[in-house]
């Protein structure tokens, strides 16, 4: 099994390796992706009114950003999801199909609750976990007309609602 750590007579005691800090199976690539996309400038759009157009892999708000760099790993659900650009929509699709999750991964989907109403605000790819299965570290599209960041949750841990696995 994956992580197990077998013991043959006769052989030295091996410390086990340390965990790679990188997504494994089919989320193998979704970092990479996402800052494939970051490097390409993708960027928030411009505002979230009913002219709403996001331009795939381009620009786009938090769950387009999500949802483009999940469809670059080669996982894409645009078509899916009834409306892949509302955060709670996603959320809800991935508690339907069994990809929810309360530990994180590289390559992950995480959904933050930025006011404590229960539903989800803000979704971002987790691109480094703690020794607990928490993320740390996250890249975003997160606010009008700027580009995609890659930061450190900090204080923001208290608001994630959960993680969806790809």
């Amino acid at each position: 099994y994956a992580g197990q750590v077998l013991k043959l007579p006769g052989g030295a005691d091996a410390p086990a390796p340390a965990p790679e800090n990188h997504p494994g199976g089919d989320a193998s690539n979704v970092v990479d992706a996402a800052r494939a996309l970051k490097g390409d400038g993708y960027h928030y759009t411009v505002n979230l009114t009913s002219n709403y157009n996001p331009v795939r892999f381009k620009i786009g708000c938090c769950a387009d950003f999500a949802i483009d760099s999940w469809a670059k790993a080669g996982k894409d659900l645009y078509h899916e999801i009834s409306n892949p650009h509302y955060v709670p929509t996603i959320m809800n699709w991935m508690k339907d199909h069994g990809e929810f999750a309360h530990t994180a991964k590289p390559g992950d989907m995480v959904f933050f609750d930025w006011d404590g109403d229960g539903e989800g605000d803000h979704v971002a790819i987790v691109t480094e976990v703690d020794g607990n299965g928490h993320a740390s570290k996250i890249i975003e599209s997160y606010d009008f007309n700027q580009p995609v960041r890659e930061r450190s949750i900090g204080n923001s841990s208290d608001n994630i609602m959960g993680y969806a696995h790809p």
